[in-house]
């Protein structure tokens, strides 16, 4: 971006705020969007950044067949990452080394039964990183919310993602429950009302789980 560009974008940012330069980015295709990093740097070490998210709704038999592996294990690391090109914030998370495969690809084959397997990192959308002195946020109406925290227990309908490399959440909040003693509802509050489960019960959940899987071998 020019010098004359950074300082037309710096005179919208003054006038009109943060939410005009990314209409204007979007609508106009003028310069470049600003990265979180130049952002938080023009507010003065803050930089945060919302987006709106359409996701197709997806029932559980969908969130089965889709999905590469389903696991269920307990949070011991949270990672928020910026992206390459710092424009979001994606939030590795590691479930620890006793977690269940529900489903998953392994021996020539896919798992039927729920199977112990070693720690796992996927990602998911939004966090905040804070590095170099700034503090650069991205959420979105699909992250997990409240955020996910060491010691909380989900499941996670997962498959494989190139950029970033690694595991991630299929069907976006869809994909990705709370367990909370033996009941499931989706990580994201506003999702969990969709019902898109035809029970809170993690045990019929388990089951219908094997069934479609099995079903498909």
């Amino acid at each position: 971006m020019t010098p004359t560009a950074r300082l037309f974008i710096a005179l919208i940012f003054a006038t009109l705020g943060p939410s005009a330069l990314w209409t204007l980015a979007a609508e106009t295709g003028f310069g470049q969007a600003l990265t979180l990093r130049e952002l938080a740097r023009m507010q003065g070490g803050k930089g945060s950044l919302m987006s709106d998210v359409q996701m197709p709704f997806a029932t559980l038999d969908v969130l089965t067949e889709g999905a590469d592996v389903i696991v269920q294990g307990r949070i011991v690391k949270v990672e928020p990452r910026l992206s390459k090109d710092e424009m979001v914030v994606w939030t590795f998370v590691t479930l620890r080394s006793d977690l269940q495969m529900l489903k998953g690809v392994g021996g020539g084959g896919t798992q039927s039964r729920p199977a112990f397997t070693p720690e796992l990192t996927f990602f998911v959308s939004g966090g905040t990183v804070r590095e170099g002195g700034l503090e650069m946020t991205y959420r979105s109406n699909i992250d997990p919310d409240p955020p996910l925290k060491v010691g909380d227990e989900v499941i996670a309908f997962l498959t494989k993602s190139d950029e970033p490399q690694g595991w991630r959440v299929q069907y976006g909040p869809y994909g990705l429950l709370r367990v909370q003693g033996r009941h499931v509802t989706a990580a994201n509050k506003d999702f969990a009302r969709r019902n898109h489960l035809e029970s809170d019960s993690l045990d019929e959940l388990r089951r219908r789980v094997q069934e479609v899987v099995a079903a498909r071998r």
